[in-house]
């Protein structure tokens, strides 16, 4: 419960923070502050699986506010497989040998999944928005095009490296991360114990 009500809270935060556009292009995708910064955090606390699910929860939402529906593959491409990669910026997040640089831990998650992110946006443009191209290789357009992704990550990645390095938020982190590690109590009851053995003896 506690994973799902950060999740609701970052996909708020991350749709919020998208309304601040930097700069917005002509076919869809823009330049924002930082509005994918919460889902990162989130990944990098819950780990890739739920930041996953939640990175294509919130590719839904941004299809809502922002729509540019020419394909059913491109659909999926650009909005939930787009931002799903975002879930990926909590890879590093256990690896014991950066465990005292988290900022690092985090920077290294968020490069994987802007790269992946900007795949995505990549293949859809080649397949999708060819009429657009303004040149005459459509793969050399959408690699140009798509690069706002760069910029839009690394100015998350830059605030998230400075919210990292207070003490006081990173020790939240960690506990949050601790707890996402340990079983519920019902389930270690429930299933993982060993039953006890039946009461055999008899009142004479």
């Amino acid at each position: 419960s506690k994973s799902i009500a950060y999740a609701a809270i970052c996909i708020a935060m991350s749709f919020a923070l998208s309304y601040i556009k930097l700069w917005s292009m002509p076919q869809g995708g823009s330049l924002t502050l930082a509005s994918l910064l919460p889902l990162m955090l989130y990944a990098y606390m819950f780990g890739v699986r739920k930041g996953v699910m939640t990175g294509a929860a919130y590719g839904v939402l941004q299809c809502v506010q922002n729509p540019w529906l020419i394909h059913p593959a491109q659909f999926l491409l650009d909005y939930p497989v787009a931002f799903a990669a975002i879930g990926l910026a909590g890879m590093f997040a256990k690896i014991k040998k950066l465990e005292k640089l988290p900022q690092v831990q985090f920077a290294l998650g968020a490069i994987v999944a802007a790269v992946l992110r900007f795949a995505a946006h990549v293949l859809s443009g080649v397949f999708a928005f060819s009429e657009y191209s303004t040149l005459d290789n459509v793969w050399a357009y959408s690699l140009g095009y798509n690069a706002f992704v760069f910029p839009d990550i690394a100015i998350a990645i830059a605030v998230g490296v400075i919210i990292l390095s207070v003490r006081p938020f990173i020790s939240q982190v960690k506990r949050i991360q601790a707890g996402a590690l340990v079983k519920p109590a019902s389930a270690v009851q429930g299933g993982l114990s060993e039953p006890s053995a039946p009461d055999t003896t008899r009142e004479n």
